[in-house]
């Protein structure tokens, strides 16, 4: 994805829907992204959120409208997104 500064919400939806594409390729059922502590990636931990869901939706679409048989990968069934936000209490 290059530089960390040079990281964009779009660069990362770009990236996640690569990588969900390979996935569904190689048989996987169900993806798991992790994002980093709030503002570790220099994007708002929503905003990061936001790109993998986007970026996974569309790297896992197909249009099936007018195909006759199902011999493409099987379909991912689910897809979780999880941050760890780490508190100190004093």
């Amino acid at each position: 994805m290059g530089k960390a500064a040079e990281l964009t919400p779009e660069k990362l939806r770009t990236a996640t829907a690569e990588v969900s594409k390979f996935a569904r390729q190689k048989g996987a059922e169900t993806l798991d992204f992790v994002i980093p502590e709030a503002g570790a990636l220099g994007i708002d931990a929503a905003v990061t959120g936001q790109a993998i869901a986007e970026g996974s939706l569309l790297g896992l679409y197909t249009f099936r409208k007018h195909m006759t048989n199902s011999l493409g990968p099987e379909e991912v069934k689910q897809v979780n997104i999880m941050t760890k936000q780490i508190t100190f209490q004093r």
